[in-house]
């Protein structure tokens, strides 16, 4: 069977890779991560019983109020961590193998994914400690089959979405609003949790239209996504459509030139984040973690630890790779007669106008809500555009990995290192242990001038430092971080 044959070449080339034996640190820490949310998903399946009595009421109707609830966070996650399926198609195009073998393995391979398997941790002990109890058998066997079809539709409706966001990044706004919607109508007074129970009823009742239309819906998501997967296969068409993209500049662009050749680099820069697919997902996660961390802002207005996460998180997940972004063609651009001092001020704009996104956000959400305090928050701004922005290019002369622009964001630990996590605590620990410490000798308005004032400062003195500290680090450390450049690794 052909699924077989391309599934153990994918297996031997896994293993045969350099890379696999590369890094290995990271992937048990990848790993760890892995084995804490199994064990999250065990103990929710095996407390499932005790937490739906807790809860009072119907066990059955409880747990099919937040069913919609599961599935469309689900498709959110599967949409910004979910890999692709993926083949090296070119060496198969010289053999006599038909196209659609090509196309049916990938349909294949892309309903292997752990979002598949963690539900049913949950579901079987729920299956056999309550609903066995209070439905027959044939309300059981309803319930597994639609379960089983609703998960399959989210897996391969989170492929196609993925698939069109290559093309288009305003697909991934989809799963996104469509959780933003159901937050909507919670605040607005619409039960969203009544609709999900009756979805439940319809299903535990073996409801023929219902199993219909969900079978329908996987039949077409399936048809279409084998359709794109077809008309992408060539690689001559794709290469041909890649380069015509690379052939183009983003638009508007050309207005940085005004700024000399510090704006030539911030346009370099912004067509590198918005043309290439890893850079493009770490907005998109920029975008998605100010929704979550915005809404817990709002129901723990006075904790430090949620405004530091709302400013900072967004320059600090671009940061933490700053010169590695580059990686691949870093040579080129030290070989050439470039003020090097210019190219990390660049760097640093875009930084900064990153977190004045950030707080301009939500300053607007602070002053229309009235639940944030806004002169910590613009205390907490001034210490990340200062302080923070400095510890960021500071750590970024020392992360040497090399980067691949074309791979996925999520789930991906290439370029990972042991100061990219010092970097992420350095953002926090810092700006709360100087918090702390200022509330314990003055009070919270000697905390917001301790955060504020030293960033304000760093923040005017930031063509000091750029040239006579980052600058001079880097070209110290210029050789060895290009070796590193030059590496496979991952």
């Amino acid at each position: 069977m052909l699924a077989l044959k391309f599934l153990s070449h994918y297996w031997k080339s896994v293993f045969r890779n350099a890379i696999w034996r590369r890094n290995l640190g990271s992937k048990i820490m990848i790993g760890i991560l892995f084995l804490y949310f199994l064990g999250i998903f065990i103990a929710l399946g095996m407390s499932i019983k005790k937490i739906l009595a807790g809860v009072g009421g119907n066990p059955v109707t409880v747990f099919n109020s937040y069913l919609i609830w599961y599935f469309v966070i689900d498709l959110l996650l599967r949409c910004t961590s979910q890999s692709l399926p993926t083949i090296d198609v070119v060496p198969y195009l010289r053999l006599n193998i038909k196209r659609g073998s090509v196309v049916k393995y990938l349909l294949i391979k892309a309903f292997v994914s752990v979002f598949n398997f963690f539900p049913w941790i949950v579901l079987i002990p729920y299956i056999i400690n309550v609903l066995s109890y209070s439905a027959g058998p044939g309300a059981v066997l309803f319930f597994v089959v639609g379960m089983l079809l609703l998960i399959i539709l989210n897996n391969y409706l989170a492929v196609f979405l993925n698939y069109l966001s290559q093309r288009n990044i305003a697909y991934f706004l989809i799963p996104v609003l469509l959780a933003t919607g159901l937050f909507a109508l919670k605040k607005s007074g619409i039960s969203v949790e009544s609709y999900s129970a009756n979805l439940g009823r319809l299903i535990l009742s073996g409801n023929v239209w219902l199993f219909i239309l969900l079978f329908a819906a996987i039949v077409f998501v399936i048809w279409a996504l084998q359709r794109m997967l077809s008309d992408n296969f060539y690689i001559d068409d794709f290469r041909a459509r890649k380069e015509n993209r690379a052939a183009v500049g983003v638009i508007g662009m050309g207005a940085f030139n005004r700024f000399g050749q510090t704006g030539k680099y911030i346009a370099l820069e912004l067509n590198m984040l918005l043309r290439n697919k890893r850079t493009r997902q770490v907005l998109v996660s920029v975008v998605l973690f100010w929704i979550i961390f915005g809404i817990q802002m709002l129901y723990n207005p006075h904790k430090i630890f949620f405004l530091l996460f709302v400013v900072s998180l967004s320059s600090v997940n671009y940061g933490q790779f700053l010169f590695s972004w580059e990686s691949s063609y870093f040579d080129g651009i030290i070989s050439r007669k470039n003020n090097f001092v210019d190219y990390v001020k660049a760097k640093y704009y875009i930084l900064s106008t990153l977190i004045v996104l950030s707080f301009v956000l939500f300053s607007g959400v602070s002053l229309i809500t009235g639940k944030v305090d806004f002169f910590m928050l613009l205390a907490i701004t001034l210490f990340s555009l200062g302080i923070g922005n400095f510890f960021i290019l500071f750590f970024g002369t020392y992360n040497d990995s090399r980067i691949s622009l074309n791979q996925s964001q999520f789930f991906n630990h290439q370029g990972t290192r042991a100061n990219t996590f010092l970097l992420s605590l350095t953002f926090i620990l810092v700006p709360l242990g100087v918090y702390g410490l200022a509330i314990w000798l003055f009070n919270e308005l000697g905390a917001k001038i301790m955060l504020g004032v030293p960033g304000l400062i760093m923040l005017l003195t930031h063509n000091w430092w750029i040239s006579n500290i980052i600058a001079p680090r880097f070209m110290a450390r210029k050789y060895k971080n290009l070796e590193g450049f030059r590496k496979l690794q991952f």
